[in-house]
């Protein structure tokens, strides 16, 4: 009876961890708050040839394909080949206009919903980790190196989903970050083989693990073959190993290099661990100083109260995730390694400082679910600015920061010069 009950438990945390993990892509995000009430205006800054109700972006993938290459489907199988495309998003129906996504796109509380819907994928090529000098990458290399020439921004980010999501949610999350962007730039969902069953969790943590070889090949292949800027990482839920032993894995393979030549070669900007669900113990002694030096900066998210993290805790054997990490499980020796990182910082997402009541609750997608969080996430890929820069203030006593109560008209202030930079050179256009 005892085994029954701790099965029938351990498969109903499965149950509650898949939901929170999964997130909700099927509606657009809530407004970022920096663009409530039009302080700074979407239409803007997103060029007149992209105010349109679908968006496009590309995608990466281990998963097997099925059906013609200009209308592909991704199923649950994996395959050591990562399969390169472009996909379309559509935003509500085919009646949405981009004036009403627009005052959608601007409104605290929205008066309609706007759903989310994987309209089409067109696969370009391949790339084999084994043999990553092949010529199967060059159009979508092309396709991307267009985004960028077109774009005032030539930065790449590549997002990184958690467990139990499809191949369609990941891009979906992807199209909505990139509109949230100005669509700037260009954004690239790495879609590994994750599966839509709550009892496969732990088979698919090692999933995401096999695909580690081929996140390291795609993102030497765009330092090789596009002009990016800088490449920027979103590592979210499950996706946190892979990206995490994906870096260590570069640094390792590029040990010869110091900080500055890593920079021009592999051009790794900023790495967002956001509500990860990786070992904090891992991470902060063998993962991180193994490639500390190799981004530009590494931001953390915090959250005590995300519940998907304290389940997925009890299913690790009491080992805390970096999500909600336990700081007590490290030495003084080992965080006095980790204060050395000038380039590491970490939010705490509900801290209040008394006069507030601001917490983003138990919501494992607070990271893009909630308001403040994503627009200061946003801001940080588009701005080498730390946080203080951006309107966090600092935990006293802490090497951690948190959102105060005044922060919408902080970050907005951040935000107003480039913005009228690029209003007066449209202006002046």
């Amino acid at each position: 009876m005892a085994d029954s009950r701790n099965h029938a438990a351990y498969l109903i945390a499965l149950g509650l961890l898949a939901g929170m993990a999964a997130g909700c892509s099927d509606q657009l995000i809530p407004t970022p708050v920096v663009y409530h009430d039009r302080h700074i205006d979407l239409d803007v800054l997103t060029d007149d040839d992209k105010q349109r109700t679908t968006v496009d972006v590309f995608y990466v993938t281990d998963r097997v394909a099925q059906g013609p290459m200009d209308d592909r489907r991704y199923t649950n199988g994996r395959t050591d080949m990562l399969k390169l495309g472009e996909a379309t998003v559509r935003f509500g129906d085919d009646r949405l206009t981009w004036e009403q996504l627009s005052e959608a796109s601007h409104e605290a509380k929205r008066s309609r919903s706007i759903s989310i819907r994987l309209e089409n994928a067109r696969e370009l090529g391949e790339l084999d980790p084994a043999d990553p000098g092949q010529d199967r990458t060059r159009p979508f290399a092309d396709a991307v190196e267009q985004a960028l020439r077109g774009s005032r921004n030539r930065d790449v980010i590549i997002y990184v989903h958690g467990f139990k999501v499809d191949f369609a949610h990941a891009c979906k999350v992807a199209a909505e970050l990139h509109h949230f962007l100005a669509r700037q730039g260009a954004i690239i969902a790495y879609a590994w083989p994750s599966r839509q069953s709550l009892a496969l969790y732990g088979g698919d943590v090692k999933r995401a693990k096999q695909s580690v070889p081929q996140l390291v090949a795609l993102v030497e292949m765009l330092g090789r073959e596009t002009s990016v800027n800088r490449i920027h990482l979103i590592a979210y839920s499950a996706g946190a190993p892979l990206v995490s032993s994906a870096l260590k894995q570069l640094r390792e393979a590029h040990a010869d290099l110091d900080p500055p030549q890593l920079g021009e070669k592999l051009k790794i900007g900023r790495v967002v661990f956001a509500a990860s669900d990786i070992d904090t113990r891992l991470f902060a002694t063998e993962d991180l100083p193994a490639y500390h030096d190799l981004p530009d900066h590494v931001l953390v998210t915090l959250s005590k109260g995300d519940s998907a993290l304290g389940l997925s805790r009890m299913m690790h054997a009491g080992s805390s995730r970096l999500g909600s990490a336990d700081i007590g499980e490290l030495s003084e020796e080992e965080l006095e390694v980790l204060r050395t990182y000038d380039n590491l910082d970490a939010i705490d997402v509900n801290y209040t400082d008394g006069r507030r009541s601001y917490v983003v609750g138990d919501d494992h997608g607070y990271w893009y679910l909630n308001p403040l969080v994503c627009s200061d996430i946003l801001a940080s890929l588009r701005f080498d600015a730390k946080p203080e820069r951006r309107g966090l203030k600092r935990i006293p006593g802490r090497q951690i920061y948190y959102f105060p109560v005044d922060y919408r008209e902080r970050i907005i202030a951040v935000l107003t010069p480039a913005y009228e930079r690029i209003k007066a050179r449209q202006g002046a256009d």
